[in-house]
C-alpha cells in the first residue's frame, strides 16, 4: 500500500503545470486534499509505461484516496482526499516523501508543524500548499494569509514551513469596522486637526495684537 501511495504522489506532482495541496486542520482531524489536471492521454497509459509512474496508477488502481474525476475537453481535473486523525498525520506519505525534515508535535496546548530542508517533490513549476486552520494560529511563516488560510508557494528545491495552532481555541474571524464607523473616526480626526489649527491661529493673532 505504501508503494502505491508513493506512486500516487509522484504522479500527481509530475503532471500538470501546477499542483495544489490543501490541508484543513480541525479539532481532531486533518483533511488532506490534492487537486490538479492531467491529459486524457496520460490517464490512459499503462502503469509501467513511463518508468517512474503514470496517471493510470492513480485513476485506475489507487484505492486509498477518495477520488473525483471530471473531464474538461482533453483534460481530466482530479481531486483526491484523505482524512487523518491528529495522531496519524505524522505518518502522512506526502509529508514523509516530500520533505527532508519534519517535526509534527503536540506540545502542551499546541499543535506544531515544521517542515524544512530539501524538497523532493518539485516536479512542476510550482506547488501551492494551503493550510486552513479552524483553530487559532499562534505563529506562522506563511507567504500569504487569507482569513484562516495560510499559503506557501514552493518553487525551488528547499523549503521552510512553520505553523503552530492552539488546539483549545477555535478560529474567530476578526470583526471589520463598517463604513459608518470608519467615517466617524475620520471625521473626528479632521475635527480635532481643524480645532487645533483654529486655536493656534487664534493664539497667534492675540499675541501679535499685544
Amino acid at each position: 500500500m505504501k508503494n502505491k501511495i508513493i506512486i500516487l504522489l509522484s504522479l500527481l506532482l509530475l503532471t500538470g503545470c501546477t499542483v495544489n495541496y490543501n490541508l484543513e486542520i480541525n479539532k481532531d482531524t486533518l483533511n488532506e486534499t490534492i487537486t490538479g489536471t492531467v491529459t486524457k492521454e496520460e490517464s490512459s497509459q499503462e502503469s509501467n509505461a513511463t518508468g517512474l509512474s503514470t496517471v493510470y496508477s492513480i485513476i485506475n488502481e489507487e484505492e486509498l484516496y477518495q477520488k473525483d474525476l471530471k473531464e474538461s475537453g482533453n483534460n481530466i481535473n482530479y481531486t483526491f482526499k484523505y482524512n487523518y486523525n491528529i495522531e496519524d498525520f505524522v505518518n502522512s506519505t506526502i509529508i514523509n516523501t516530500c520533505f527532508e525534515n519534519k517535526e509534527i508535535e503536540e506540545i502542551d496546548n499546541y499543535y506544531s508543524i515544521k517542515l524544512s530542508g530539501n524538497f523532493y517533490c518539485l516536479y512542476s513549476k510550482k506547488i501551492n500548499i494551503a493550510v486552513t486552520s479552524n483553530l487559532k494560529v499562534a505563529s506562522n511563516n506563511a507567504d500569504k494569509i487569507k482569513d484562516n488560510t495560510y499559503i506557501w508557494t514552493i518553487d525551488k528545491n528547499t523549503t521552510d514551513i512553520e505553523l503552530v495552532v492552539d488546539k483549545n481555541t477555535p478560529y474567530t474571524k476578526p470583526i471589520k469596522r463598517g463604513i459608518s464607523s470608519t467615517f466617524r473616526i475620520v471625521c473626528f480626526i479632521v475635527l480635532v486637526v481643524l480645532s487645533s489649527l483654529a486655536y493656534i491661529l487664534y493664539k497667534k493673532k492675540n499675541s501679535s495684537e499685544i
